[in-house]
C-alpha cells in the first residue's frame, strides 16, 4: 500500500468508529446478517458512516426519485477504472434505479476530465473528503438497502464480475456508453483543428512506457516503427495517445510526420482521447489503461506486447500476442497453461513479480510487424487447433475462479479471483506469435 493511502480499517480507525479489516467486514455483513454481534457492529459504525453519505448527496439528489443507487468510487484517477467502472455502473444498473450517484473525492483528480464528463452523463456525482466515506470504495460487499436508499459498495474486480454474469455469459453484448451533443461537436471539432479528417480511417495507438509502476507492462514504442510505416503504407492515420512524459515520436521515426503525436501537439484536447479511440477502425494496444476506451466503444483491439491481466472486457475482437514471460528459477520461458494454471495473472506489481521471479520480456519489431499484417490479412473469426486450445485453457481456469467465489452472490468473492482472458467471447491469439513461439501452445515443457 502506498504510503499515505487509506484502507476501511484505518480510515474508520480515524473516526473512531470500527477497527477491522476489509474481509472482516464482508464477512459481517454477509455471514452474520442475523446475529445480534452483526446488528450491534451495523448500529456502531456502519449505519451512522451511510448517514452521513446521505446527508453530504442531500443537495444535489432528487428527493422525489422512488430508487436511488449510491456507489462510493474514488479510482478515477487511473484511466481504465475511470471508464471501465462507470460505463459498467451506467450499463448495468440504469433501467434499475430512477436515480444514479456516485460519490467520490473532487473531480479535478480525474485521469481525464473530458472522458470523465462523458462518463458522467446521466449521473450525479458528488463531491466529499471524508476519509471514512471514501474509504468504502474498497470493499467488495454488493448493496446495501438502507434508509430508502441503495448502497453499492465494491472493489474494482466487481464491474467485469457483474459484467459477466449479466451480459457475457447470457450472450447479450454490453452497449457503449451514451455521448451528448455537446462533446461529440467538440471531439470533431478539435479534431480537424489537429489534421484529422473525417474520411480518415483512424487507428489508434497506446504504447504504454516508463510509468514509475507495474514496470512489467511497460515497452519501448521504438521497437513499433516497422507496425506503423506498414499501417501508414496501407493507406491508415495513425493517432498516438498518452501523455507528455511519452517521448516525443519525432525524436524516434523519420516518417514521425505522418503520425498524429497527440501527447505532444500544440492542439491537444482531452476530447481526443475519446475521439480518437472511438472513431478508430481499430486500436493498437499494449496493456494500459486507455484501452478500456475501445472496450466501451466497441472497437477492435490489436494486443501487441499484451500480459495477463484479469480486468479485460472487450466488445470487439481482442487480438493478441502476448510479452514473454521468463521463469528465471526455471530458465525459460512460460506456456499459456503454465501462465494460467500458475495463476500468474493475479501478480501486478512489481514487488510479486520480482518474488515469483518472473520478468516480462517484449516482442522484437520484426515480430510485431508480422502480427499486424496477420491482422490485416484477417477475414473473421479465427478458428483451429490453436484458438480452441487457447480458449480451452483460459475457460477452465475463469470456471475454476467463478467456482471458488463466496459470499451470497457468484461475482461477491475475493479481489482478483476472477479471470476473463480467453473466456471471453472476443478473445484471439495470432498465429504468426504461436509460430514464432511455438513452446506458447504447441510444444508445451514436459
Amino acid at each position: 500500500m502506498a504510503s499515505g493511502e487509506l484502507n476501511l480499517s484505518s480510515a474508520l480507525s480515524h473516526t473512531d468508529l470500527i477497527r477491522f479489516s476489509i474481509d472482516q467486514l464482508g464477512q459481517t455483513i454477509w455471514g452474520r446478517e442475523n446475529s445480534l454481534a452483526w446488528r450491534e457492529k451495523w448500529r456502531v459504525w456502519l449505519a451512522p458512516l451511510l448517514r452521513r453519505t446521505l446527508s453530504a448527496i442531500k443537495a444535489h439528489t432528487n428527493s422525489r426519485q422512488r430508487r436511488t443507487l449510491i456507489w462510493i468510487f474514488d479510482r478515477a484517477s487511473m484511466m481504465g477504472n475511470l471508464v471501465r467502472e462507470i460505463w459498467g455502473y451506467r450499463e448495468l444498473y440504469s433501467d434499475l434505479f430512477d436515480d444514479l450517484v456516485i460519490v467520490g473525492p473532487a473531480l479535478s483528480y480525474a485521469a481525464n476530465r473530458r472522458v470523465m464528463d462523458i462518463m458522467l452523463s446521466s449521473v450525479t456525482y458528488v463531491e466529499v473528503d471524508d476519509p471514512a466515506i471514501l474509504s468504502l470504495a474498497k470493499c467488495d460487499v454488493g448493496i446495501l438497502d438502507f434508509e430508502d436508499s441503495f448502497f453499492l459498495l465494491t472493489n474494482e474486480v466487481f464491474f467485469p464480475r457483474k459484467l459477466f454474469d449479466e451480459r457475457y455469459a447470457r450472450g447479450v453484448k454490453p452497449s457503449p456508453p451514451m455521448v451528448g451533443e455537446f462533446h461529440r461537436k467538440l471531439g470533431a471539432e478539435v479534431a480537424r483543428s489537429v489534421g484529422i479528417g473525417e474520411d480518415d480511417r483512424l487507428v489508434a495507438v497506446h504504447v504504454r512506457e516508463s510509468s514509475g509502476s507495474q514496470k512489467q507492462r511497460d515497452v519501448a514504442i521504438r521497437d513499433y516503427g516497422p507496425v506503423f510505416e506498414k499501417l501508414i503504407e496501407e493507406g491508415y492515420r495513425v493517432v498516438r495517445i498518452g501523455d507528455r512524459g511519452m517521448p516525443a515520436l519525432s525524436f524516434l521515426f523519420p516518417f514521425a510526420k505522418e503520425i498524429i503525436d497527440l501527447p505532444h501537439h500544440r492542439a491537444y484536447d482531452p476530447i481526443l482521447d475519446w475521439f480518437v479511440v472511438s472513431h478508430s477502425r481499430f486500436m493498437i494496444l499494449s496493456d494500459s489503461g486507455p484501452g478500456a476506451l475501445a472496450w466501451a466503444w466497441g472497437v477492435p483491439v490489436l494486443a501487441l506486447n499484451a500480459t495477463y491481466h484479469y480486468n479485460r472486457t472487450p466488445t470487439a475482437v481482442e487480438f493478441n500476442a502476448y510479452q514473454r514471460y521468463f521463469d528465471r528459477r526455471r530458465g525459460r520461458y512460460l506456456s499459456h497453461r503454465e501462465i494460467v494454471e500458475g495463476g500468474v495473472y493475479h501478480l501486478q506489481r512489481d514487488a510479486e513479480f520480482a518474488a515469483a521471479g518472473l520478468e516480462l520480456h517484449g516482442l522484437p519489431p520484426d515480430v510485431l510487424l508480422a502480427v499486424t499484417e496477420e491482422w490485416l490479412r484477417r477475414g473473421g473469426e479465427l478458428t483451429g487447433p490453436r484458438q480452441e486450445r487457447f480458449r480451452r485453457i483460459a475457460q477452465i481456469e475463469h470456471g475454476r475462479a467463478l467456482s471458488s467465489a463466496v459470499g451470497r452472490e457468484r461475482w461477491q468473492q475475493s479481489l482478483r479471483n476472477w479471470f476473463s482472458l480467453g473466456a471471453l467471447p472476443y478473445f484471439e491469439v495470432s498465429e504468426a506469435y504461436c509460430d514464432w513461439f511455438p513452446g506458447f501452445l504447441d510444444s508445451e515443457p514436459a
